[in-house]
């Protein structure tokens, strides 16, 4: 049996859209593994990332520099097991289908 995908999200402020997309994407009843990087927010993302408390969510990175999308996306991929599909959302990707996945 293969493993559930690897979500990999990642931000740099926006909270307001991280709140929306954030919410829509866990609005599923799909089994995922997501792991969080927040590219050194200024406008309380970090704060909101570390509330949030979902079962589904494996880690929470934050980068004390804004090293952009494509090194924080690494980090993640490198997470991988080699069964899982990986999927790639950032903050400004809102899904608006249920059980997308």
């Amino acid at each position: 049996m293969s493993s559930p995908p690897l979500l990999s999200y990642v931000t740099f402020n926006r909270l307001g859209l991280t709140v929306k997309n954030l919410a829509s994407i866990f609005d599923t009843t799909n089994d995922f593994e997501m792991h969080i990087i927040d590219n050194n927010s200024s406008d309380g993302t970090w704060d909101y990332i570390q509330s949030l408390d979902d079962e589904r969510i494996i880690s929470k990175t934050r980068i004390g520099v804004n090293v952009g999308l494509i090194y924080a996306l690494n980090i993640n991929l490198m997470k991988r097991r080699p069964d899982q599909y990986f999927i790639s959302v950032d903050n400004d990707v809102y899904i608006e289908t249920k059980d997308w996945i």
